[in-house]
């Protein structure tokens, strides 16, 4: 078992380490100056990245918050939201794992409110569940809320732990795959089974069910479709199935239809 706390101890060091001459003095200088718009971005910073605040704390969290509002002005209209780059900015802060892997955890957060902003944006129907595998030349069409992040890190029980009611504990270190999608209320974090990112990310670009179970398997010998089926089933993020008939006969319709997405930024940590 390795503590969360454990393994952010390097990262508290590297992100102290580069701001010493700034970041404190920078937050001090925002406040002496009664610069608030800089600390209206600092403050949504903590209020988009929560997670990553509790794990660093609130004094680290803040030097960081200051050197990303030092280098990042907000811009309008903003790609996404203000912050979609601060998992970069904690990558580069040094090069340990542990960087990395806080990183990851806050590719999380981000995702999250984008796949909020994704499902509020776009109306998607509701699939009633049957046999998701009981035609395998079907073509199953994805919310478009659903984010695929790739880690190589426990990044999401890293992200569950440091939630209110986490245990603060990772008990397995080892990658792992996130979906994350929007079909509720609230933008959800599923942590996907070996294989489960290969097989969705072959779902996406529209091959057969049958052809995705054959990716997932190469990518992990030990995919379990009946797991990934659980997965599909309870997070509601299948909207269509389309026979083999009707996917020869409208091939690629669903891709001009807003697509999910797969963050390859979170792959390279």
């Amino acid at each position: 078992m390795i503590p969360v706390q454990e393994a952010l101890t390097p990262v508290r060091a590297r992100a102290a380490a580069p701001l010493a001459a700034g970041g404190r003095s920078r937050l001090l200088e925002f406040q002496s100056r009664r610069n608030e718009t800089a600390l209206e971005l600092m403050r949504a910073l903590a209020q988009s990245f929560p997670t990553v605040a509790r794990m660093l704390g609130e004094e680290a969290f803040f030097d960081v918050a200051a050197e990303f509002v030092a280098q990042q002005s907000p811009i309008a209209p903003a790609s996404t939201f203000y912050g979609d780059r601060f998992p970069d900015l904690l990558r580069q802060i040094g090069a340990s794992a542990a960087n990395g892997y806080i990183a990851d955890v806050a590719a999380i957060d981000a995702a999250r409110i984008a796949s909020r902003q994704i499902s509020e944006a776009a109306a998607a129907p509701y699939l009633r569940r049957g046999n998701l595998f009981a035609d395998p030349l079907a073509r199953a069409a994805l919310h478009p809320s659903s984010i695929l992040l790739q880690s190589k890190f426990p990044a999401v029980t890293g992200w569950r732990v440091n939630q209110p009611r986490g245990d603060r504990w990772v008990r397995r270190w080892s990658p792992e795959d996130a979906l994350i999608t929007c079909t509720r209320l609230d933008a959800e974090v599923w942590r996907l089974p070996d294989g489960g990112f290969a097989f969705l990310s072959a779902l996406i670009v529209g091959v057969s069910l049958a052809d995705a179970i054959a990716a997932a398997s190469r990518a992990s010998p030990s995919f379990d479709p009946a797991e990934m089926a659980a997965i599909l089933n309870a997070s509601d993020i299948v909207i269509d199935v389309r026979p083999a008939s009707r996917s020869r006969d409208r091939r690629g319709a669903g891709h001009r239809a807003r697509s999910p997405h797969i963050r390859p930024q979170a792959k390279v940590a």
